[in-house]
């Protein structure tokens, strides 16, 4: 018993001595502050996204939505700050110019080039059919079009879109291919267009989708930032929300919500989306827009060259 304790007393004199610093630094805490201490983040910054604003929703604007959405991720993630800048083509096009790259970029399909990102590194879960991601961005939401024809045909519309029209469906084409944008403010008898007597489905085609990419030049800690907060956009819950801008979600799982009954059968048609490589759109697009007017004009030539060009890029 006694060669045990002297045993014990050596142990016990050894421990103290070669106690390693943090245990002593551990008993100098304070027990009742570390009990109210948060967790240090894995991030702490601010991260920056461009919203290149080329197209509309029907309602509501998606810089907005995107400001909404970044306020309610900084609440979840404490010392994340994402500033989100909406701008036109032109404006995104000066800054670019002038050196003021972004850390992301969400854009439109046909607006940005792949040199501007680098690998995404995510993949998205539980697309819709006719979706899908590239190498350099994944998709959060997307519009489409509509025809809409006047009342008594005596109103006055906007042009149509000359690539949409070329995917018009109908037997009869009549009034007016438009976004879902033009469609919506004709539809909401605000003057601009006069009365409206129509609003029919043209089919599935759309190139109004919107991506979310990662500037070439981001650094790993900004990258994964935003990595999370593209998958926080990218949710069910908040794909939820995208309703009350008139856009359609990009999940299977998620039941699009259209507010005007005359839209409903647009909703149905736009369920399983065809749409073009957001980035092999951007070096046709010139083509394919020329193409596309000629095309509407008789030119037979023209249609058949926009249709080969629209093969290649639409996504299979």
């Amino acid at each position: 018993m006694k060669v045990f304790r002297i045993i014990l007393c050596v142990l016990l004199l050894a421990a103290a001595v070669l106690a390693p610093p943090y245990l002593v630094k551990m008993a100098r805490r304070d027990f009742f502050a570390s009990l109210f201490e948060r967790e240090k983040p894995a991030f702490s910054g601010t991260v920056v996204l461009y919203h290149v604003a080329s197209k509309r929703t029907m309602a509501g604007s998606v810089t907005a939505w995107l400001n909404a959405q970044a306020e309610a991720y900084e609440k979840k993630h404490r010392g994340t700050f994402v500033l989100i800048e909406g701008m036109t083509e032109e404006q995104f096009a000066k800054r670019i110019a002038y050196g003021r790259t972004a850390d992301g970029y969400s854009f439109f399909s046909g607006a940005l080039y792949p040199e501007l990102f680098q690998p995404i590194g995510i993949a998205s879960e539980g697309l819709r059919e006719g979706l899908f991601d590239t190498e350099w961005a994944v998709p959060y939401l997307y519009s489409g079009y509509a025809a809409i024809e006047a009342e008594g045909g005596t109103a006055s519309l906007p042009a149509s879109d000359p690539i949409a029209a070329l995917f018009d469906e109908r037997t009869e084409k009549m009034g007016s291919v438009v976004s879902l944008y033009e469609a919506g403010r004709a539809q909401s008898g605000d003057g601009t267009y006069g009365a409206i007597g129509k609003v029919e489905p043209i089919g599935s085609y759309t190139d109004e989708v919107c991506w979310l990419g990662i500037g070439r030049a981001c650094d790993e800690a900004h990258t994964e930032a935003l990595r999370g907060f593209f998958r926080f956009l990218c949710d069910r819950a908040q794909q939820q929300t995208l309703g009350a801008l008139g856009a359609f979600s990009v999940r299977e799982d998620v039941k699009d919500a259209i507010e005007q009954s005359r839209f409903r059968p647009i909703a149905e048609t736009y369920r399983f989306p065809k749409t073009p490589d957001p980035f092999l759109l951007y070096g046709q697009r010139d083509r394919l827009m020329l193409d596309a007017e000629a095309a509407l004009s008789g030119d037979g030539d023209a249609e058949r060259r926009f249709r080969e060009r629209m093969d290649g890029i639409l996504g299979k």
